[in-house]
């Protein structure tokens, strides 16, 4: 199976080693536990950088936007725990986006991903997507070692509400992310290169994409804490 619902919450972020330790405790214990609770949160993932700008790459799946928008999962993000507030502090150079699913394929998950950021230029965003969907990223899905490829296009509003849980934390939104999901990091690293950013500019992408491979540390399923 590919992606399990309609839209994700990702985020690329930096937490210096010292603070590791502590980040990885709450996040196992509480981060992702709690948010696969809430209802419509399918499946969360973290990675750690292999080659990367930023240290951490997390990815939860839902059922679609609203999950993010409304609701329990709006509620927790306006009570954040006293750890949440600690642990908080210590994570820095956000990326996030909360974004629809535009496309997914691939069967199981990846040891290893690869993502790309980047923006569409002013007009051409629907051709970029559509391009991406149509032709170029299920190519890319052919190629050996790689086991899955998706297409997350943020929705900016609902990207930039700032909750209690992340005042004072600066978020940048990457508005079109490409992950690709393979079984080494040769597989994957090889399948990202071949996006080439002339070749993003000429399907209306705009300045070069912001690539990084990561291994996957933890996955949770919902029903491993419903």
């Amino acid at each position: 199976m590919a992606l399990i619902g309609q839209a994700v919450m990702i985020n690329w972020s930096n937490v210096p080693v010292e603070h590791r330790d502590e980040y990885y405790e709450w996040h196992d214990r509480e981060h992702m536990a709690g948010r696969l609770t809430v209802p419509g949160f399918k499946r969360g993932r973290r990675h750690i950088a292999l080659d990367a700008d930023r240290d951490i790459f997390n990815l939860y799946e839902v059922e679609d936007l609203a999950v993010l928008t409304s609701g329990p999962y709006t509620a927790l993000t306006q009570n954040p725990t006293e750890a949440t507030r600690r642990v908080g502090k210590v994570i820095v150079d956000a990326i996030r986006a909360l974004a629809n699913v535009k496309f997914t394929t691939g069967v199981g998950v990846g040891g290893v991903v690869h993502t790309l950021r980047f923006d569409a230029i002013a007009g051409r965003g629907d051709t970029l997507t559509a391009s991406l969907a149509k032709t170029e990223l299920p190519r890319l899905a052919m190629r050996p070692g790689v086991v899955a490829v998706h297409l997350c296009v943020a929705d900016h509003a609902a990207s930039t509400v700032v909750t209690t849980e992340r005042k004072g934390r600066p978020t940048e939104v990457p508005n079109w992310s490409v992950i690709i999901e393979g079984t080494s990091m040769d597989a994957a690293n090889t399948a990202g290169k071949s996006l080439r950013d002339d070749m993003l500019a000429g399907l209306g992408a705009s300045g070069p994409a912001a690539r990084g491979t990561y291994v996957l540390q933890r996955l949770v399923m919902r029903h491993d804490v419903a």
